[in-house]
């Protein structure tokens, strides 16, 4: 009888070779190269967040100039329609969802003259997108919102002079104020408007553009201390119904800011 022994080698698979060292160690390499760069790409964004003044293009900050301005006008817009079918600037009323402080007692009950309302002026309160905003102020009041005050003044505008438009209540002016914006925005907003200031771009204010918790409730009063905004060089007259400059007094120096005039007096 004849009895064949199984070859053990026939019967195990092929091992697969073994990578050469140097190609073992390159891939090592570019491991590390790849977790060097994610972690220096994550600095950079971190960098750019703590700033609050992240980089953004010309035409990133153009585009942001334009929605402000859409949605501001939009608001001016509705006023001024509203006043034709019959409300008073002492009735309208800005309180929203969002925004609880504007209550106006002034206000008729059925919301005729609510902006804010579908019974009224229609408009939804859009919150102002982050992207417009300079992140290192947060804490600040009226950060990251729309502020209505009755309860500042741009010099010749409406019946406000030079230089002392705030000295009688009724040179006052109604009106809408997004604080805190990036430099970028707010330079992009006057370039959206083709403004040529004889200084800077943004202009810088020489007062304080607003009083804290003035909001606007159906008056202009006088106990929170009236303002003087954009009261800019003789060479930059006629005034601004709309613009974006950067604080002085209060906010301060390096904090930029837009208004827009909803209704001069």
């Amino acid at each position: 009888m004849i009895c064949f022994r199984a070859n053990p080698a026939k019967n195990q698979g092929s091992q697969a070779p073994k990578p050469p060292q140097n190609e073992a160690g390159n891939v090592v390499f570019w491991i590390l190269v790849g977790v060097m760069l994610f972690g220096a790409l994550s600095m950079t964004a971190t960098k750019g967040f703590r700033t609050g003044e992240a980089s953004i293009s010309s035409e990133t900050a153009q585009l942001m100039a334009s929605e402000i301005l859409d949605y501001s006008r939009t608001i001016h817009q509705t006023i001024r329609q509203m006043q034709i079918d019959g409300c008073d600037e002492t009735q309208i009323n800005f309180e929203n969802s969002v925004l609880t402080a504007y209550s106006n007692p002034n206000a008729p009950v059925d919301d005729s003259c609510n902006i804010f309302s579908t019974s009224g002026g229609g408009l939804r309160y859009v919150e102002p997108r982050t992207e417009w905003l300079d992140s290192t102020h947060s804490a600040e009041k009226h950060y990251g919102e729309w502020f209505f005050t009755g309860n500042s003044c741009v010099a010749r505008i409406g019946t406000g002079g030079t230089g002392g438009c705030a000295t009688l209540d009724s040179q006052l002016d109604l009106m809408v104020m997004l604080p805190y914006l990036k430099q970028s925005v707010c330079k992009a907003i006057n370039e959206n408007l083709a403004y040529n200031f004889s200084t800077q771009n943004p202009p810088v204010d020489d007062n304080t553009l607003w009083v804290d918790d003035a909001y606007f409730m159906g008056d202009y009063p006088s106990g929170f201390g009236k303002t003087n905004v954009g009261d800019l060089p003789a060479a930059d007259i006629p005034e601004k119904m709309v613009l974006c400059l950067e604080g002085d007094s209060y906010p301060v120096t390096g904090t930029y800011h837009f208004y827009q005039i909803l209704i001069p007096r």
